[in-house]
């Protein structure tokens, strides 16, 4: 029994590191970023625009989006620690829309600041583009 119970407490041990590990690597998965865009990709107005990071709820929004045009926010660079965000728009027929996307890891460990866009689509889909900041 002493056996298994040493077995237990050294599995846990283990157990325990793995996780600080995993935990140390998702903080290192971040990117920093100095710009966010949103980028109208419709032929429409989109209205009252909203992106909320989660699980931060850092939110960005404005008013209306013309057709084909970008809105774009500068800010001091920092490390995007959301995890995933929901988008949510209106179109000109007061249609809403709502699109939750998983955002990117920084898998190479880049250190360059980066410049988050959020393009929205005639067909009401969400891509996520990462760029170098300019």
């Amino acid at each position: 029994m002493a056996i298994v119970r040493k077995i237990s407490i050294t599995l846990s041990i283990v157990i325990c590191l793995i996780a600080a590990n995993a935990c140390s690597l998702i903080k290192e998965q971040r990117f920093q970023l100095n710009q966010a865009t949103i980028l109208n990709a419709t032929n429409g107005i989109l209205h009252d625009v909203k992106v909320l990071h989660q699980p931060t709820s850092a939110v960005g929004s404005t008013h209306s989006l013309l057709p084909n045009r970008a809105f774009n926010v500068g800010f001091n660079s920092r490390e995007m620690m959301a995890d995933y965000s929901i988008i949510t728009w209106s179109d000109d027929a007061g249609n809403s829309y709502r699109q939750q996307i998983e955002l990117p890891k920084n898998v190479a460990r880049d250190t360059r600041p980066k410049n988050l866009t959020y393009t929205i689509y005639d067909d009401n889909t969400v891509a996520i583009i990462l760029n170098p900041s300019e």
